[in-house]
């Protein structure tokens, strides 16, 4: 049983295949993954496995993953072990002009009684795939890339300006930004000459 589909990302191509490959990331995009963690030492790449522990109607199930073949930028295939169902598959990357093109082939096969269920596994698991990957598109294109090059450089000189300019005006008596007066700043006491208040 295979299930298919494509999405294209609004980010750089390293950006979003890195992102992906990094298991630790999952609950992140998926609100069902409760931890996912790494189980093998060293940089991220074949045969590096991942554990992932999800919720399912009030039960716990634990997911292993593991890479059979990675190819930075373009292609990571994996194998996925569960309680219901083992899965082999590949998710392919490309630059695309709007950013990076996406693709998903899973062949899935259930275990168990769940073999019953293909008809209703397939379309459970294409909208189940489609719902993941929209939900990774929306994560990764509300995150603000740090500034680089001339932009950090504006970025550095602003903060370095707004600094200077409360520096200057808290020397002249003027109040903290959040409110506070500053201690060199306090009034004097007022003095009161017939019905009004003066201060020197």
């Amino acid at each position: 049983m295979r299930i298919e589909g494509g999405i294209i990302i609004g980010r750089p191509i390293e950006d979003v295949f890195d992102f992906v490959a990094d298991g630790r990331n999952e609950p992140s995009f998926k609100p069902w993954v409760v931890r996912a963690e790494q189980l093998t030492d060293g940089p991220i790449g074949a045969w590096t496995r991942f554990l992932a522990t999800t919720t399912s109607i009030g039960r716990t199930i634990d997911t292993s993953i593991e890479f059979t073949t990675f190819e930075r930028r373009t292609r990571q295939s994996s194998t996925t072990n569960t309680t219901t169902a083992d899965t082999i598959g590949t998710l392919t990357s490309a630059a695309d002009p709007a950013g990076t093109r996406m693709r998903w082939s899973w062949d899935v096969h259930p275990t168990g009684l769940f073999r019953l269920l293909k008809p209703l596994i397939h379309w459970l698991g294409t909208r189940q795939e489609e719902a993941i990957w929209a939900s990774l598109k929306q994560h990764l294109e509300a995150r603000t890339p740090p500034a680089q090059g001339p932009a950090a450089l504006g970025v550095a000189l602003t903060r370095w300006s707004a600094r200077r300019s409360w520096w200057l005006s808290s020397r002249h008596g003027k109040s903290h930004p959040r409110g506070r007066v500053l201690p060199h700043a306090r009034r004097r006491p007022a003095v009161r000459v017939g019905g009004t208040s003066m201060t020197p």
